[in-house]
């Protein structure tokens, strides 16, 4: 919690929330990646081949579509990434904290 110019953080609450968002983080990489096998043209495109319409989705649809299934990948591994970075911050507070019990029992010295 944040309060004026302090900050204060449960060690254990933030590594929980790291862990809730791994598996979110897992749950999307999954999703991004099944998206991106189901999306991905394959050998026999739907549009057919050798007109102007099946040119068209060609030249428009095709690279759109894959620019798609890589943000759709890359908004799925930055979630799992936040995850990492929310575990770590977790230990951090919680090395701090540790670091700052220690200190005061010993009288302010390490």
């Amino acid at each position: 919690m944040a309060s004026g110019d302090h900050f204060g953080a449960r060690p254990a609450d933030v590594k929980s929330g790291g862990g809730l968002t791994d598996n979110v983080g897992t749950l999307a990489l999954h999703g991004a990646e099944t998206y991106a096998e189901a999306t991905r043209p394959g050998p026999n495109p739907p549009w057919g081949e050798g007109d102007s319409i099946a040119e068209a989705f060609e030249r428009n649809y095709k690279p759109a579509s894959g620019e798609l299934r890589e943000a759709v990948l890359l908004v799925a591994k930055a979630l799992h990434g936040a995850a990492d970075m929310t575990v770590k911050s977790g230990l951090d507070f919680e090395k701090a904290s540790d670091d700052a019990t220690r200190a005061i029992s010993s009288g302010g010295h390490r």
